[in-house]
C-alpha cells in the first residue's frame, strides 16, 4: 500500500509578498448604523489593522451617506471614487436599505471585495448574497470577537492570506501535510485525524470525521473530470494512483483554541454562486430529496467554521475548524466564508 507522504511545518506568518513602498493603497469601507458598534470597529482598526499605513478606512453612518459619497462630485470632501473592500451592516434597520448600499457598489465598484455584518442568522441573507455574488456574511457576536474580526479584514483584504490552514490557526499551531497520490490513503489520513481529536478530546469528534471524510472522498472523486466533463472516478472505487493534476493536498493540525483540517485540489470547479446556492438549497429543506450539495451543507452544519477558498482552474480548499470544550452553535450564528480570487 502506497505510503502518505507527511511533513511536519510549523505556523509562519505569510511573507510579504511586495516591498511596503510599491504596494497599492487598498480602500476600506465600513457602513454601519449603529453608532456603538460602528465606533468600536473603527477604533479597533485604525489601532490594529495590519499594514495601516497602505490601507484608507472610510466609515459612514449608514447607506444613504455610503450613497451620497459615492455619488458626491470629485471635489467634495464626501468623494469615495476608489473602493476595494467593503464591510457592511445588512440591516439598516431594514435588509433593503443594505441590499442598497450592495447594488450601488457592485454597480459603481465592480470588483469590490464585500462582508456583510448581521447580528440576524446568517442564512437569513443567503438569498441576498446569491442575488449580488457576495461570498462573505459575519455575525456581530456578543460578546464580539475582535480577534477574529481583524484576521477576517485582514483576509478580506488580501485574500490570499485566507489560503492554507496556517492563516485560521495561531502561531504556535503545528501543522500536518500529506499529499494524497492515492484511494489506500484514505484510511491513512482518516486515523491520522482520528489521533488528533483524540489527543485534543475534542467533544465533536465524530461531526469532524464526517465532515473530513466527505471533504476528502469528494476531492479525491469527484473533483477530476473527463474531456466530456464528467466524474473520472466511481465514488469508493481504488485508484492506485492519482495523475499529477488530480493528487490532493491535506493539512491537519490544533492550536491552543482549535482542532482543523484543510482539503485542496487543483481544479478550482466551484464559484460562489453556486456554493451559496447548494447552501441555502439544503438550509430551506428543498434538497432532502438528493445528495447534491448534502455533504457541503453538513461540514457547515456540523464544524464551527468552514472556509472555501477559489482559485478559478487552479484550486479549492474547503478549511474546517472545531474549537475545544465549546458546544456546536446554530448553523445561523456561523459566519459564511468564500473566497474567490
Amino acid at each position: 500500500m502506497t505510503q502518505a507522504k507527511t511533513t511536519i511545518k510549523t505556523h509562519q506568518p505569510p511573507p510579504e509578498h511586495q516591498n511596503p513602498q510599491q504596494k497599492q493603497k487598498l480602500t476600506l469601507a465600513i457602513v454601519e448604523d449603529d453608532a456603538l458598534i460602528r465606533e468600536s470597529l473603527e477604533t479597533y482598526l485604525e489601532t490594529f489593522l495590519p499594514d495601516r499605513a497602505n490601507v484608507e478606512l472610510r466609515v459612514f453612518k449608514g447607506a444613504s451617506s455610503f450613497i451620497r459619497a459615492i455619488e458626491a462630485q470629485k471635489s467634495s470632501s464626501e468623494y469615495l471614487g476608489k473602493l476595494d473592500c467593503l464591510i457592511t451592516d445588512a440591516f439598516m434597520p431594514s435588509l433593503e436599505a443594505g441590499k442598497q448600499v450592495l447594488q450601488t457598489a457592485k454597480q459603481r465598484f465592480p470588483t469590490v471585495r464585500i462582508a456583510l455584518l448581521s447580528g440576524y442568522a446568517t442564512d437569513q441573507l443567503l438569498p441576498l448574497m446569491m442575488s449580488l455574488n457576495v461570498g462573505q456574511a459575519w455575525v456581530k457576536s456578543v460578546p464580539f470577537d475582535y480577534q477574529f474580526f481583524g484576521q477576517l479584514v485582514g483576509q478580506l483584504l488580501d485574500p490570499s492570506l485566507a489560503f492554507g490552514l496556517a492563516g485560521h490557526m495561531q502561531p504556535e499551531a503545528e501543522l500536518t501535510s500529506i499529499r494524497v497520490t492515492s484511494s489506500a490513503q484514505i484510511t491513512t489520513c482518516m486515523n491520522q485525524f482520528k489521533t488528533i481529536l483524540e489527543q485534543h478530546q475534542i467533544k465533536a469528534a465524530d461531526e469532524m470525521m464526517t465532515c473530513f471524510a466527505e471533504a476528502l472522498t469528494n476531492a479525491i472523486y469527484h473533483a477530476p473530470r473527463n474531456p466530456q466533463g464528467e466524474e473520472k472516478y466511481a465514488k469508493w472505487s481504488q485508484i492506485d494512483a492519482l495523475l499529477p493534476e488530480e493528487t490532493v493536498t491535506v493539512e491537519i493540525g490544533a492550536d491552543a483554541h482549535h482542532v482543523g483540517f484543510m482539503v485542496h485540489d487543483n481544479f478550482g470547479a466551484l464559484d460562489a454562486r453556486t456554493l451559496l446556492y447548494l447552501l441555502h438549497r439544503h438550509q430551506a429543506g428543498d434538497g432532502l430529496m438528493d445528495t447534491h450539495g448534502r455533504g457541503l451543507y453538513l461540514m457547515h452544519s456540523l464544524a464551527s467554521r468552514l472556509v472555501v477558498n477559489v482559485k478559478p482552474g487552479q484550486c479549492t480548499e474547503f478549511i474546517l475548524l472545531t474549537q475545544k470544550n465549546v458546544q456546536n452553535v446554530s448553523v445561523g450564528d456561523k459566519p459564511i466564508l468564500i473566497h474567490v480570487v
